[in-house]
């Protein structure tokens, strides 16, 4: 055998390239040489296409509400990812977040997390992506918030329950509660005032989870009423704020209904056995109080349903399905609910108006027509928590005049026979007055904090609607709440509570049914109580949930 057979034989041990790999490399050679080759014709570079504008572009540097050396800041930063926000709500974990902080790189403990600059709840920033670099940050983050002791919330969402400056004593009402992080905040701020009042020392922070050195043993007189339209979503948001808030429960109830027609308990029932809704509502105009009834509220959120283009930074998709026809038709659903909840505040009491939206018409165009009723007046953000309450935030003024336009972003006049196929609301006011006022309004723009965009305008009631046929729009265009089979509650006879602690005991039936479980006890501060079980109209309430549930109570009183 010749060598060069030998050769044959034997199997190269050189290790073969793969195919695509070859042919990719193969290709580049060629490029390269033809690129290279005197007779080759130079290279020319042909210039990158560029993008066509999306409909939101077009619509945001046509309403020119920002001046145009800001676009490109303005859309750069909605392209960003949105950071990560929270806040700490005990003590105990404000120790244990600050030693965590000792753990990092200096760099990344004193420059990428930020202390953001709102009112007492200790609230912190830091880029998404950290979390994904530190193990250990991500494994607290995640595990304080299951436990509660933290709350993840964007900051601009904090602002509007921030400028209520809700005390101890206030009935305050969540028109559109769900997912959930604004109730959770505002109940969060009832305890804190009533730490701070003097009902218990040393309160701080306030908390909730099982970080707390001592067991609450007073609750405040005011409560927190949370309502979500869809059922489902209802009982979400009850698990969540249940998981969360723990004993604190005892002072909120979660109900659904349509906010439009939000029920008034103060009011007298009227629904009639063996009528069917529309039946009552002809017969007794509906289930709307009549403005001299009395009104049950002293704070309420009204974050209404929106268009969502402040969330970009969330939810991409909106650069695709956004267009303004459907902001116009949102329009009066917004006002709708707006007014409803005015009805439902008592004279001199506050209200913020909120959507996480950029568009004028779902914004400065609600408040305007909320002004026109002249039962209420738009207030400057630092009325209630004074000049340092907002130190530190950049916001903008609100919009006194602005353009409708469709969605081929030409103008929409309002004589015009397309423009009088809409509500004459969506344009700017006549009245010079009210265009003026509406600077008042907050507006939050995402290259100022790093943030979503949000609209926020606190308005304070001063006089009741002068018939009912204005607190809630028009009935015919209205849809009317239907009782649903919700829980109803029971008060225990054998349960008696200590005086100083100010609860009632309940136990509830199952969903619409006539039986009782006694398998839990519900445990309600007496505010709450009173409000869902003594009053009038008690009976018009769809509650989900209400309180929070004890096994076996009467043993644990014994102890």
């Amino acid at each position: 055998m010749t060598t060069d057979e030998c050769h044959a034989e034997t199997p190269s041990l050189k290790h073969k390239r793969s195919r695509s790999k070859s042919l990719v490399r193969a290709r580049k050679r060629r490029i390269h040489q033809q690129r290279h080759h005197p007779t080759c014709a130079p290279h020319i570079s042909y210039p990158r296409t560029p993008r066509p504008p999306s409909l939101f572009e077009t619509y945001i540097t046509s309403q020119s509400f920002l001046p145009p050396h800001e676009h490109h800041a303005f859309f750069t930063t909605l392209r960003r990812p949105l950071p990560l926000c929270f806040r700490i709500r005990s003590i105990s974990t404000l120790h244990e977040w600050h030693s965590l902080l000792h753990t990092l790189p200096p760099h990344d403990a004193t420059t990428s997390i930020q202390r953001l600059p709102l009112h007492a709840p200790h609230t912190y920033q830091l880029p998404s992506h950290l979390p994904d670099l530190y193990p250990k940050l991500r494994h607290w983050i995640t595990s304080r918030t299951r436990g509660g002791q933290i709350s993840r919330q964007e900051y601009v969402s904090m602002i509007p329950v921030h400028l209520l400056s809700i005390q101890s004593h206030h009935r305050v009402l969540d028109l559109c509660a769900s997912p959930g992080s604004k109730t959770i905040q505002a109940l969060d701020a009832l305890y804190d005032s009533h730490h701070m009042s003097g009902a218990r020392g040393g309160g701080g922070g306030g908390g909730g989870g099982e970080e707390e050195e001592e067991e609450e043993t007073t609750v405040p007189l005011g409560f927190v009423m949370a309502n979500e339209l869809d059922v489902r979503r209802a009982y979400v948001l009850a698990h969540r704020t249940r998981e969360t808030l723990k004993e604190r429960m005892v002072s909120m109830a979660v109900v659904t209904h349509n906010a439009c027609r939000f029920p008034n308990v103060l009011a007298p029932c009227r629904r009639v056995h063996g009528q069917q809704p529309q039946q009552q509502q002809q017969q007794h105009g509906g289930i709307n109080s009549s403005p001299s009834s009395p009104k049950p509220f002293d704070r309420i959120i009204c974050d209404v349903p929106c268009s969502g283009d402040g969330t970009l930074r969330k939810d991409t998709k909106i650069y695709k399905t956004w267009h303004p026809s459907y902001v116009m038709t949102l329009h009066s659903l917004q006002l709708r609910i707006a007014k409803r909840g005015i009805a439902l505040l008592h004279v001199g009491g506050y209200m913020t108006y909120s959507t996480c939206s950029f568009h004028p018409v779902e914004n400065e165009a609600v408040v305007a027509a909320l002004l026109l009723t002249g039962c209420v007046q738009l207030v400057h953000g630092t009325e209630l928590v004074g000049p340092k309450g907002l130190e530190g935030v950049r916001y903008r003024e609100g919009l006194s005049s602005w353009k409708v336009l469709n969605d081929e972003c030409t103008i929409l006049q309002r004589d015009s026979e397309e423009g009088k196929e809409w509500p004459d609301t969506l344009w700017p006011p006549r009245e010079e007055g009210i265009a003026r006022v509406l600077k008042r309004c907050i507006r939050m723009v995402p290259q100022d904090n790093d943030t979503g965009g949000f609209f926020i305008a606190l308005l304070k009631k001063v006089k009741d609607f002068d018939d009912s046929s204005k607190n809630g729009g028009s009935r015919k265009d209205v849809m009317v709440t239907p009782q649903m089979p919700c829980h109803r509650l029971y008060e225990c006879s054998n349960v008696e509570s200590p005086s100083q602690e100010k609860c009632r005991y309940f136990v509830r039936s199952q969903g619409g049914s006539t039986s009782i479980s006694k398998s839990k006890t519900f445990k309600l501060s007496r505010g709450l109580a009173d409000y869902l079980c003594d009053q009038q109209g008690s009976s018009k309430l769809n509650l989900v949930y209400a309180g929070h549930a004890m096994t076996q109570p009467t043993d644990h009183d014994k102890k």
